[in-house]
């Protein structure tokens, strides 16, 4: 791979990396009081801040993410408690 090549690619990857923070931060805005919104290399994920629907949702794009945020699934089951012994 020529220096232009590898530099071209790391562009792309940084542009990229761009493209999903903005992103992140979108989604965090839009649904951050319901939400809780992060991402890691594959996948997007967001965990419920509200007790009435599906609590942990995982998704390999930003947009299937948003639109099972939109509808999610009702809850299963109930909250997880300890007790104190």
């Amino acid at each position: 791979m020529t220096h232009s090549e590898m530099a071209a690619t790391l562009g792309g990857a940084a542009d990229a990396m761009d493209r999903d923070g903005a992103e992140l931060a979108r989604l965090q805005r839009m649904y951050g009081d319901a939400w809780r919104i992060w991402r890691t290399p594959r996948y997007w994920m967001a965990t419920a801040l509200v007790d009435t629907v599906e609590q942990t949702l995982m998704e390999e794009s930003a947009t299937a993410l948003e639109a099972k945020m939109r509808v999610p699934g009702p809850r299963i089951g109930g909250p997880y408690t300890v007790k104190a012994t």
